[in-house]
């Protein structure tokens, strides 16, 4: 399979799948931890040119 995945109206690459599963049903990133994993997931993706 090639680099790009293609559909009708759309080509795209996509390397990374990110799932949190919590036990509970509530939130469980919240305030500082929050902010600390978005601004982690940020830097990442411009590190990685995303």
């Amino acid at each position: 399979m090639g680099k790009y995945r293609k559909l009708t109206h759309v080509v795209y690459k996509c390397d990374y799948h990110i799932v949190f599963t919590p036990k509970y049903r509530f939130r469980i990133l919240t305030g500082d931890i929050s902010m600390h994993i978005a601004q982690d997931i940020r830097t990442i993706c411009q590190w990685k040119d995303v």
